[in-house]
C-alpha cells in the first residue's frame, strides 16, 4: 500500500492542479482486488467552475465509465511494489445525483 498518499497530499495535488481551494474533502478508501492492495480515493469539490480544457482538454474527455487520465503528482517517486513511476488515475464521478422528492 502506498502509505505516503495521504488525503493532505490529495487535496495539495488537486489546489494545485486547480490553483486554488477547490477540495472541500477527500475519502481513502483501501481496496484490493486480484490480491493487489490499493488506495480509492474520493475528491469532493467546492462548486466551482472546472474549465474543460484545462490540462490540455483532459477534463473534457472524461466521458464514459472507462475514461480516464494519468496524474504523476510527484514525477520523481517510484512505486515501491512496482518499481515504476506512480501515477493517479482520475475519474470524473457523473453519476446523477437523486433530487428529493416530496412524498404525500
Amino acid at each position: 500500500m502506498m502509505s505516503f498518499v495521504t488525503d493532505e497530499k490529495v487535496m495539495d495535488v488537486f489546489n494545485e492542479l486547480f490553483g486554488c481551494d477547490c477540495v472541500e474533502t477527500v475519502q481513502m478508501i483501501h481496496m484490493e482486488k486480484n490480491g493487489k492492495k490499493y488506495q480509492m480515493c474520493f475528491v469532493h469539490f467546492y462548486d466551482m467552475y472546472v474549465d474543460p480544457e484545462m490540462g490540455g482538454g483532459k477534463w473534457s474527455k472524461l466521458d464514459g465509465p472507462e475514461a480516464f487520465f494519468k496524474l504523476a503528482p510527484d514525477q520523481n517517486k517510484i512505486n515501491p511494489s512496482t518499481g515504476q513511476p506512480y501515477y493517479w488515475k482520475v475519474f470524473l464521478n457523473k453519476t446523477q445525483k437523486n433530487k428529493p422528492v416530496i412524498l404525500d
